[in-house]
């Protein structure tokens, strides 16, 4: 067993709706899925800045209630469930993939066309990817000098749970009104 230990940051509204009733798989780089920012000692400043950048561009709208609301993600998974695109055989097939396509279309097109590979030819759905991503805008700027930003912000990783039932548990982290 593999387990699974995130932050994710949401508004006040979400979150409630999250811890009544479950979260929701939404889109992204890796396809359907909760996204997570890995457990580690930026986790938390990375979910707030999530937040942030998701307000500005306005994807909760309609959302009344936009504070801040961090939420710290348990689950568990089988290895045979597990894909981490940062091993380095993993990486590999990737750049062997990318090398024979031309690496043609868009990242979130070519992720599902490997992920799909893979669940073909081992046979088994992937519940959990855990997958290196670019930090949202504004993280660091008040806790890291900006060199130490640009080394960070190639490195963060972060967990797409695909199964809902891989979830364990969610807990407030931090409910923040400014």
């Amino acid at each position: 067993m593999i387990d699974i230990i995130g932050m994710h940051g949401t508004t006040l509204d979400c979150a409630t709706s999250i811890l009544d009733q479950g979260f929701r798989l939404n889109a992204g780089r890796c396809g359907s899925g909760v996204y997570l920012w890995a457990k580690g000692p930026f986790s938390y400043e990375l979910a707030r800045c999530w937040h942030a950048t998701k307000c500005y561009d306005e994807k909760w709208a309609s959302t009344p209630e936009k504070a801040c609301c961090v939420l710290n993600v348990v689950g568990k998974t089988l290895t045979l469930n597990y894909l981490d695109f940062e091993a380095p055989s993993f990486r590999e097939i990737v750049e062997l993939y990318l090398y024979e396509t031309g690496g043609e279309g868009e990242p979130s097109d070519i992720m599902s066309t490997i992920i799909a590979d893979i669940e073909s030819e081992i046979g088994a759905h992937l519940k959990v990817i855990r997958k290196q991503v670019t930090v949202p805008p504004g993280f660091g700027n008040k806790h890291i000098k900006s060199y130490r930003r640009d080394i960070l912000s190639s490195c963060a990783i972060a967990y797409v749970i695909r199964d809902l039932d891989v979830i364990k548990n969610v807990g407030i982290v931090e409910m923040s009104y400014a």
